[in-house]
């Protein structure tokens, strides 16, 4: 068998540097790391958002009035309290029709029961719920610097290079 010549060998080593050259990355700055985690966190979130919203509207529910927002929700106090406290209330409508109506007019599909709200407060709703979110996302500086006003301790924010 015959043995590679040493030009062989120098085409070889100077291909494979050029490759590893070419996928060596220059390092990323502050604010390109920050907006990488701010698009990862908003990503996230939709993704949290869209299978929620998946969840919560599971089920057929036909002959819905267009004022309303139907929602599937967990069938237990904690859960019943919450919905109950932002205006969701149970749906007896006679007109609205699904696989799993009860004698009593409700709905109830294994440990889920059909809630019910006026479109409305659901929008209303769902727009502090993407306000508070952004939020959450966007003031963590400054809520530390509010408490730290209200604290008495001095502080300051530094400013980006």
């Amino acid at each position: 068998m015959p043995q590679p010549s040493n030009a062989s060998y120098r085409m070889a080593s100077a291909i494979l540097a050029s490759e590893k050259a070419a996928s060596v990355r220059p390092p990323l700055d502050d604010d390109q790391l920050e907006q990488i985690e701010f698009k990862k966190k908003v990503d996230l979130l939709r993704k949290v958002r869209s299978t929620r919203e998946r969840l919560y509207t599971m089920g057929a529910v036909t002959n819905q009035d267009p004022s309303k927002v139907y929602v599937w929700v967990a069938n237990d106090d904690e859960t019943q309290v919450r919905f109950v406290s932002l205006g969701y209330e149970v749906c007896k409508d006679p007109n609205i029709s699904t696989s799993w109506k009860k004698e009593d007019g409700s709905h109830r599909r294994g440990d889920l029961i059909l809630y019910q709200i006026d479109k409305d407060i659901y929008d209303a709703l769902r727009t502090d719920s993407a306000i508070r979110a952004i939020e959450v996302l966007e003031s963590p500086e400054d809520q530390f610097l509010q408490f730290a006003e209200k604290s008495g301790v001095p502080a300051h924010k530094l400013e980006k290079k």
